[in-house]
């Protein structure tokens, strides 16, 4: 649903803007789909602007969603009301960078808290967090199965025999190669436990330690 433009910096600066900036009488339609801007990186070059498709051929109707919503979704404007239009930029562009799937975690384990403050007003929790040991394990078992599942999937990709150990791995886990599942039959091992003590994870539009 993502439609990315490349635009060499030698095209006029008025041609792009009246693309990205479109009347609502005149939406951008390509391939039966009905395009809204959504981001850029315009510092780089070629400069990329990236469209979402809101509508049309192969998106149901529940499936319909404003490029606008996506934007607060990546960027929440309660906990971002400060913004300028580059930062703003900047925060979206994390929501596209590479991440590995961890697990979707259960309701109600979440808890959002106002930042700790110096005597000068200075945020000095920005972007950190706390996670319980039962949380941090579970992070650790749904990454490892998700890239054990990535690996096998890749192996079969370029026809090549994966290790009898990383099969023992597979089988053991019991991780179905067409994507990250868990046995919730399967008894807890020593190496469910997570060795680290932190790391960087995104949930929606946070991200941070």
């Amino acid at each position: 649903r993502f439609l990315h433009l490349n635009v060499s910096n030698n095209v006029w600066k008025g041609d792009v803007i009246d693309i990205i900036d479109r009347h609502k009488d005149q939406p951008l339609w390509i391939c039966g789909r009905r395009f809204e801007f959504l981001w850029c990186k315009a510092t780089k070059s070629p400069q990329c602007y990236v469209f979402f498709a809101e509508a049309g051929i192969g998106i149901d109707k529940d499936e319909e969603i404003s490029s606008d919503k996506v934007r607060e979704w990546c960027a929440p404007p309660k906990f971002n009301c400060d913004l300028s239009i580059g930062k703003e930029q900047k925060r979206i562009k994390l929501s596209f960078s590479k991440t590995t799937p961890s697990g979707i975690l259960p309701e109600n384990c979440l808890e959002v808290v106002p930042d700790v403050k110096g005597s000068g007003g200075c945020v000095m929790t920005d972007g950190c967090g706390l996670i319980s040991r039962d949380g941090l394990d579970f992070v650790w078992c749904s990454y490892k199965k998700c890239v054990q599942s990535r690996e096998a999937e890749y192996a079969e990709k370029q026809n090549t025999k994966l290790s009898s150990t990383c099969n023992k791995t597979l089988l053991d886990n019991n991780i179905d190669c067409d994507g990250c599942k868990e046995n919730s039959d399967s008894e807890s091992t020593e190496d469910d436990s997570c060795p680290y003590t932190s790391f960087q994870g995104r949930i929606g539009g946070f991200k941070g330690m």
